[in-house]
């Protein structure tokens, strides 16, 4: 409620007469949902309000109410966002674990992955293996696409049932004591890259290589998103997909570094990077059936996602258990799962 009235007041001290009903409307909606806010005499008398002059004398009342504020709404939550960037050892360690343990889902799922699993099954091995390590949740839904659905961004329903030849992109974070990871790794079904996959999986590999270097103390996430810019645009270009950089937002459409922590995006002022943030760099390219360029390009999704904690001797990717190269990703899919053998009974083996 206070920080409620201190914003309130300070829109009322610097309201302008002609934005004045605009605000009283405002006003009149918030206290619908909260009628208490009418105890206070000054929104009272400021929703009542319709000569100048009143107003006038309000705005003089605010200002001398704001002055009883011993502390600056304003300033505050630039003060913890700067808190919740830098971590302490306690949360760096949760974070690497948490890192670890969804870093370890993904080995699991390249180990057991097959063209006639669900998109659900995979969801369920990684957060299996979550709970298998004592965390309690995932940090948020867990997005597992294939083929085209890798091309829709915070795609959630996982809901295909056969992978069939096509990539699959998983993006799963394990939560640990309230801290959550954020892994991506984006692999093929059949257990090897098509070449058409592998090229532009080079690409966002090379990317997120160039995002990650640019992960020091001192650049900024303007950098890191520039260097993997600059990889995609060139890679792209290359294989003919565009024609010049002004069209790469077309195919990588979001930004590729934010803080984790308690929050899969959690609070910062994203100034310079310093010691002891945590941070994603997650290029990505994605190019949707229709797009227009050649087909044999279409519904293809790719994105490589990793947690780096910022030190003073470079970049620390917490979530490196996980292959991230084309090559090794298919030699651990070539590995035996510990799901090889676990056959479940069929349902329409059941006599009716």
């Amino acid at each position: 409620m206070i920080g409620k009235k201190y914003v309130l007041y300070q829109k009322i001290k610097n309201i302008k007469e002609s934005s004045a009903d605009s605000l009283r409307s405002e006003l009149q909606g918030l206290v619908t949902r909260d009628p208490s806010l009418l105890e206070d005499q000054i929104l009272k008398d400021f929703l009542e309000s319709s000569h100048l002059d009143v107003l006038n004398e309000i705005r003089q009342k605010t200002a001398f109410a704001i002055k009883d504020y011993n502390f600056d709404l304003e300033k505050l939550p630039q003060i913890m966002k700067g808190l919740r960037e830098i971590k302490t050892e306690e949360e760096i360690e949760l974070i690497r674990k948490a890192a670890f343990f969804s870093a370890v889902g993904q080995v699991e799922v390249m180990k057991a992955i097959h063209p006639g699993m669900s998109e659900r099954e995979i969801q369920g091995i990684h957060e299996f293996v979550y709970r298998k390590y004592g965390a309690a949740d995932q940090g948020y839904p867990s997005i597992v696409g294939a083929g085209g659905n890798a091309c829709v961004l915070h795609y959630i329903e996982n809901n295909k049932f056969e992978l069939n030849n096509e990539l699959v992109l998983m993006d799963l974070g394990a939560e640990l004591s309230g801290y959550t990871a954020d892994v991506t790794r984006t692999i093929p079904s059949t257990g090897t890259f098509t070449p058409d996959q592998r090229l532009l999986y080079e690409i966002v590999y090379a990317s997120q290589e160039k995002g990650i270097q640019a992960a020091v103390i001192g650049n900024s996430f303007v950098d890191i998103y520039k260097a993997s810019f600059d990889a995609i645009a060139l890679g792209l270009i290359e294989l003919g997909i565009i024609e010049s950089r002004t069209e790469v937002k077309k195919y990588f459409p979001h930004g590729v570094s934010h803080h984790i922590g308690l929050d899969v995006h959690d609070p910062g002022n994203y100034g310079l990077l310093a010691a002891d943030m945590i941070i994603t760099v997650e290029p990505g390219i994605y190019i949707p059936e229709g797009s227009p360029c050649d087909p044999r390009w279409w519904n293809i999704g790719i994105r490589i996602e990793d947690d780096i904690l910022i030190t003073k001797k470079g970049p620390k990717n917490l979530s490196g258990f996980a292959p991230r190269k084309w090559d090794e990703i298919e030699k651990i899919i070539q590995q035996k799962s510990p799901l090889d053998d676990f056959n479940l009974p069929s349902a329409e083996s059941l006599s009716k």
